[in-house]
């Protein structure tokens, strides 16, 4: 997107992917097009690295590995209210059931399945905040939401729900090489989320 003339703000809390991602954008950031902070994010902080952006803006990712709904939840829709968003999402959980794990300011993954928050909690969260469920990725890993004004049903499937949209956890399609990913069974810890 960015050889295409967008411009972004990269924030990640991991030092040695901050650093490798200098050198591999340096024209990008040297240009002006790309920012880059190194930062943990939290709820309390994420408004802040945010300002910076302004209210509107095309695309929010969101992809921390754990509190990925937190951080969506904190999002001040009144300074901050992106078109997209695309959001990491636990496919091992089923589409019909909202759960997310408890907040916990400073998590990492561990490499288990007891991580993140269910289809069905985002799309309730999604549409508490102004958007509408529009998709998943065929991996079970990531979840799209369009603005509840920018969506319709001419051209996004309906109902915008996490039972007709969601793919289970397909790992193995992420995996190439020496590169392997996947989620490992762990006891659960997830809360409910009231429909």
């Amino acid at each position: 997107m960015l050889a295409c003339g967008w411009k972004g703000i990269w924030v990640d809390g991991n030092q040695p992917y901050v650093q490798q991602a200098n050198i591999n954008f340096k024209h990008y950031i040297e240009t002006g097009k790309l920012e880059i902070i190194n930062s943990f994010i939290t709820k309390d902080n994420i408004n802040k690295l945010l300002s910076k952006a302004g209210k509107e803006v095309d695309l929010l990712s969101i992809d921390i590995d754990g509190n990925d709904f937190y951080i969506w939840e904190a999002i001040d829709n009144d300074k901050f209210s992106p078109r997209v968003v695309i959001i990491e999402y636990n496919g091992s959980i089923p589409p019909e059931i909202a759960l997310v794990q408890p907040y916990i300011e400073n998590f990492k993954w561990n490499g288990s399945n007891d991580s993140g928050a269910s289809l069905k909690a985002l799309e309730i969260l999604g549409k508490e905040k102004g958007y509408y469920l529009v998709g998943t990725g065929i991996t079970g890993v990531n979840a799209f939401f369009v603005r509840k004004d920018l969506w319709s049903e001419k051209l996004f499937s309906v109902p915008p729900t996490a039972e007709n949209l969601y793919n289970p956890a397909r790992y193995e399609l992420l995996s190439a090489g020496a590169y392997k990913v996947g989620h490992r069974p762990a006891p659960s810890k997830f809360i409910n989320i009231p429909k």
